[in-house]
């Protein structure tokens, strides 16, 4: 196969400014082609440049152009497409307080004496890290050594990355207002 190299008729771009000095530049561009039993098919992709990250995602199959597509997409699949991967990420500070519970309550059922419980909790890593590290660290104690994966898995937290959270909500909605009033007004 060949490499080729073609040039795109420009995309159309958006400038948001939003609150707290928050920016993106959204660019996008769509078309459609025929396929061989004569349907159109919509393709489009997008580019964003912002303060909260970059971001880019292609569509070859959308049933309908880009920005009627862009406003009808829901949150979940759309910080999916953008950040595959990335949509949650390990909450050291409630996983921190999460394994802290578990041993206030394998305390008071018993099941750690007074010394026991002491050490497992001068065991928590304390120090802001990786879920992996966080892991690694608290099954070096003696305590959580001995406890199965799956309870250690089931006092971790995830939360969603609060950079595509801020993305969605302080400019992702405007842009989205944007395209429905261009929509609307041709």
């Amino acid at each position: 196969m060949t490499t080729t190299v073609s040039k795109l008729p420009p995309m159309e771009t958006y400038y948001v400014s939003g609150p707290d000095c928050a920016w993106a530049t959204i660019a996008i561009r769509g078309w459609s082609d025929t396929a061989e039993d004569e349907r159109v098919l919509h393709r489009g992709e997008i580019l964003i440049n912002s303060d909260f990250g970059n971001f880019a995602h292609r569509w070859n199959h959308m049933g309908m152009p880009i920005k009627d597509f862009l406003v009808k997409i829901g949150r979940n699949y759309l910080l999916d497409k953008l950040a595959p991967g990335d949509v949650v990420e390990f909450d050291f500070d409630a996983s921190l307080d999460s394994v802290r519970r578990h041993i206030i309550k394998q305390r008071r059922a018993g099941v750690l004496d007074h010394d026991d419980a002491r050490s497992a909790w001068n065991d928590v890593p304390t120090n802001h890290s990786s879920k992996e590290i966080f892991t690694y660290l608290l099954t070096e104690g003696e305590y959580f050594r001995c406890i199965d994966f799956d309870t250690i898995e089931g006092m971790l937290v995830e939360r969603e990355n609060v950079q595509l959270v801020g993305f969605y909500d302080a400019i992702w909605i405007h842009f989205v207002e944007q395209l429905r009033t261009e929509i609307r007004y041709g």
